[in-house]
């Protein structure tokens, strides 16, 4: 995944590092959702960043899956 220059989005790649270390799905689930959220509120650029938003949407629905949620496009 790219580092974006978003202040926040950067906290939020941290913080799904830091999940990952721990392998706890529903934390990474949760850290995917704020980087979502992130994304969809910066100033990046179209192309780039729905191609990011696109990558989130696609780890949601797989560790939404994992912890036995039901897919939610949240983009709905």
């Amino acid at each position: 995944m790219e580092k974006m220059s978003n202040g926040s989005s950067e906290i939020e790649l941290e913080r799904l590092e830091i999940a990952q270390n721990f392998g706890d799905d529903q934390l990474i689930l949760h850290a995917y959702t704020k980087l979502y959220d992130a994304t969809k509120n910066s100033t990046m650029s179209g192309a780039k960043k729905q191609k990011q938003l696109e990558e989130y949407q696609k780890a949601i629905d797989t560790y939404t899956a994992k912890v036995g949620g039901e897919k939610n496009d949240i983009n709905k």
